[in-house]
């Protein structure tokens, strides 16, 4: 096992890789197998990094989603949800008391720095991955895209989808105050999107203890995207 400071060292490398301005924007995807104490002591050193910017750490965003088909009404409240769909890094942020949502059921992100309040505003409820929801924002502020080890399920990708003619849209269901609300979704291909991603000369990595911590500018990460799907 790596010490605390290789993995500060390990973070802050590839951010300068990436030429991560302190008050920039990052966002934080983790995979559910990554060793929770490197899971801290990654997101500290981001956080660290980023003390003028933004962080955005994803959590499960498929969870609260085919609401119907799982099962889930009535018996999941708003807080349950949180926990259920939060994985190790997201639910640190929860600690913090900057931390804010965004504001979609559907989506587990949380966030935290100058941002923070903007990503929280209400959007509308069609398309939480389309063009007037904070994926544009995460696009057009040029964000970067942290993949903390093998992330399968790329919710982030689905942004790329909404510009092309040939995506697929499903009617689909989310809870909210042990409430139903339905709304119009992308329907992605994650087990491709991996392939097209990780198969590629896209990702900038570091090593660590076995496992690897991903970078991409999100920007370029969609644009390829578009290119490829």
């Amino acid at each position: 096992m790596y010490s605390s400071k290789d993995v500060a060292l390990t973070v802050e490398k590839l951010l300068k890789r990436l030429e991560v301005e302190k008050d920039g924007l990052v966002l934080v995807h983790e995979s559910d197998g990554f060793d929770p104490f490197y899971s801290k002591i990654i997101l500290d050193g981001i956080q660290s990094h980023m003390k003028e910017g933004t962080v955005c750490v994803f959590g499960d965003c498929e969870f609260n989603s085919d609401v119907l088909v799982k099962d889930m009404v009535p018996y999941i409240s708003n807080q349950e949800r949180l926990v259920l769909s939060s994985g190790k890094m997201m639910q640190l942020m929860t600690l913090q008391q900057e931390c804010i949502y965004v504001t979609h059921p559907s989506l587990m992100i949380a966030t935290a720095g100058k941002f923070s309040r903007y990503f929280g505003r209400p959007t509308e409820m069609d398309f939480p991955y389309g063009s007037h929801s904070v994926f544009t924002d995460f696009y057009d502020l040029n964000a970067t895209l942290i993949l903390v080890g093998d992330v399968l399920e790329l919710f982030e990708a689905k942004f790329a989808y909404a510009t092309l003619d040939h995506h697929v849209i499903r009617k689909t269901a989310c809870l909210k105050d042990k409430s139903v609300m339905t709304y119009l979704d992308i329907v992605p291909n994650y087990a491709r999107i991996h392939d097209l991603v990780f198969n590629s000369k896209l990702l900038l990595y570091e090593q660590l203890d076995g496992q690897h911590i991903y970078g991409v500018k999100y920007r370029d990460f969609i644009d390829y995207l578009k290119e490829v799907l």
